[in-house]
């Protein structure tokens, strides 16, 4: 463009005087090049940012020498890769006439560890449709045209290099800009299998369809593409359905297994869970294909957030799917659950706790689920054994509490010190299995002996928590007062809270007021005793901020009212530092006897007011 550009006004219809471009056998600038030139002119940039600084530089440039191959002293911009990308195809096509280079790369540092430095062509970045100036699929595809018929070779330079579709499918958001760049493509530039599984997770039948008979695909490509089509139809603009269909013509497998053992079926059905209505309903449409064509809903996958699950276990979690599928005329059977031996036991267990099952019908099974309590090599080291293992004491004791109390007592895991050391994800499970059935009564030598090993091994939350639970034992208060006097702090807290336990009142730990609130509205919740243990057990409030200044105040003076003048020490310097991570660190890598000096005074203070959570308990007048 051999005559300057000037721009009169701010607006994005500015008059622009242009003459012509180059010579006459490259053709003229248009007044359509000129404007579009005017718009990216008057795009907002941010000189802060990098990228944005040297796009003006660019503009500038060009708007001054009409250079059509000047390129950013760093990222190596030109004024075609602007145009491209805000799909000023008229602009293109000018630039490209008077000499631009339709096949420049960009420059970037290399990322995700890669020692290549990163490259985009002027053609990768008209596929991005930019949310500041959208083009639509029409505006691209003007783009990719001129682009094209200008000499832009059909290849890729950045991450994907020498993978045309791979690329465009996941740049671009417009089937029929992809499309159509594709079949301006040499069948010999179409590499690889990854467009088609792109192609698959996108819904994009129409791609698919090209891709395919540009290449046909072997039975296990197209069982993976089918795997990613099932994992991709939560958007429901998609064409899953058709894109399974073709799939399945490619022969893929309909219950193909990934690493974890997922099936399409059971990618389709996890995704319910995740869905809105409108989504959750072409997702269901995809389930019914699958099903129609031979779908195994009874096979379990090994997906962390599902343990021991199968298709139809995730199917009958989503409130109308099964509903919906039988009114479509397909009405899937309850996978029966054997509760087999060894590793399979696991993913037994936890079905038949997922589909809460009766303790009648535990009961005939009791002593199958009870060999998880002492598994086997296999069974311990399997990832879902953690899971595993707290729902089968959850089922032991709703079938029967005495013989399930008996089973754990009776656990191996008891005598080994080593994971209770390392908090392993057994010994967790175990302790919150324990936690959260009440019914559950261990002797009391076993829970203080494994205590004291722990307290030994540094571990004096599990051992507070281990003493805590002797309290579920009948006539052990004489033993409990007794531990009330212990040397060690961690003891002494779990004593004290066992003899609540015992007693039938809240425990001293943080949140626990403010449940037993909710659990009796007729308590008179203006009492000062009351509120002033809802403030002691109110901490997580102080440690997310959430506590006002006065309020805080309130709390570290309750602290050394009740006699628990470190911690008050302590929470005081927490207050003060919410902010410093360093200091909080600090204070909680120190020993826990402030912690537990709270709890002791707390729990001390809620004995002293007993009759504050003694509530008269309502008549039965039936």
């Amino acid at each position: 463009m051999n005559n300057q550009i000037r721009i009169y006004g701010a607006a994005l219809a500015a008059s622009i005087l242009l003459s012509a471009c180059g010579d006459g056998s490259k053709g003229s600038a248009t007044p359509r090049a000129a404007e579009e030139f005017a718009e990216i002119a008057q795009i907002k940039l941010d000189e802060s940012d990098a990228a944005d600084k040297e796009w003006k530089e660019v503009i500038e440039h060009f708007e001054k020498h009409m250079d059509t191959r000047y390129a950013s002293s760093e990222s190596r911009y030109t004024m075609l890769h602007l145009a491209a990308m805000f799909n000023k195809a008229e602009l293109v096509r000018c630039l490209l006439l008077d000499g631009a280079d339709p096949n420049a790369t960009t420059r970037y540092p290399a990322t995700d560890g890669g020692t290549e430095p990163g490259e985009d062509t002027a053609l990768e970045m008209a596929l991005i449709d930019i949310a500041q100036t959208p083009a639509g699929a029409a505006g691209i595809i003007a783009t990719i045209d001129a682009l094209l018929q200008g000499g832009a070779k059909a290849e890729v330079k950045g991450t994907h290099k020498g993978d045309l579709a791979s690329t465009a499918i996941s740049l671009c958001e417009y089937e029929e800009a992809v499309l159509y760049l594709l079949q301006q493509t040499p069948q010999a530039k179409l590499k690889g299998y990854d467009a088609h599984i792109l192609a698959g997770w996108k819904g994009w039948a129409q791609v698919l369809q090209h891709l395919i008979r540009q290449k046909a695909m072997t039975p296990e490509a197209a069982s993976e593409a089918l795997y990613m089509t099932a994992c991709g139809a939560f958007n429901s603009k998609g064409q899953h359905n058709t894109c399974a269909q073709q799939l399945l013509q490619q022969g893929a497998d309909i219950n193909t297994r990934q690493k974890d053992e997922s099936t399409p079926l059971f990618a389709a059905a996890a995704l319910l869970q995740q869905t809105e209505s409108q989504e959750a309903s072409h997702v269901i449409d995809l389930v019914e294909l699958l099903l129609q064509q031979g779908a195994d809903a009874s096979l379990t996958g090994k997906d962390e957030e599902y343990p021991g699950c199968c298709a139809w276990d995730l199917l009958r979690m989503h409130p109308s799917a099964l509903d919906e599928l039988k009114k479509r005329g397909i009405q899937l059977q309850e996978p029966p659950i054997t509760f087999s031996a060894g590793v399979s036991l696991l993913s037994d267990v936890c079905k038949a706790k997922m589909r809460d099952m009766k303790a009648d019908d535990v009961q005939p099974h009791f002593k199958r689920i009870a060999a998880i309590l002492t598994p086997t090599e296999d069974m311990s080291q399997n990832h879902i054994y953690p899971e595993a293992l707290e729902n089968a004491i959850a089922l032991l004791c709703a079938a029967d509490a005495a013989q399930a109390s008996a089973a754990v007592a009776a656990m191996p895991l008891w005598n080994d010190l080593k994971p209770w050391q390392q908090e392993s994800h057994q010994t967790q499970a175990l302790l919150s299995a324990i936690r959260n059935n009440h019914e559950l009564i261990l002797p009391p030598e076993l829970l203080l002996g494994t205590a004291n090993k722990l307290i030994a091994a540094g571990q004096t939350d599990a051992a507070a928590s281990l003493v805590e639970w002797i309290g579920r034992s009948p006539q052990t208060e004489p033993q409990l007062q007794q531990l009330t006097q212990s040397p060690h702090p961690a003891i002494r807290a779990g004593a004290w809270s066992a003899i609540l336990l015992q007693k039938e009142l809240p425990l001293p730990r943080d949140g626990e007021i403010r449940y037993w609130i909710e659990q009796h509205p007729e308590a008179n919740k203006e009492t000062p005793e009351l509120q002033k243990a809802l403030l002691l057990t109110s901490l997580e409030e102080l440690w997310y901020g959430n506590m006002p200044k006065n309020k805080q105040k309130q709390l570290i003076e309750a602290m050394r009212d009740i006699g628990a003048a470190k911690a008050a020490a302590q929470y005081d310097k927490i207050a003060q530092n919410l902010l410093n991570p360093d200091v909080l660190d600090e204070i909680m890598s120190q020993p826990d006897d402030w912690k537990f000096e709270l709890e002791i005074a707390t729990a001390q203070f809620i004995l002293k007011n007993e009759q504050v959570f003694r509530l008269p308990r309502s008549e039965n007048t039936d």
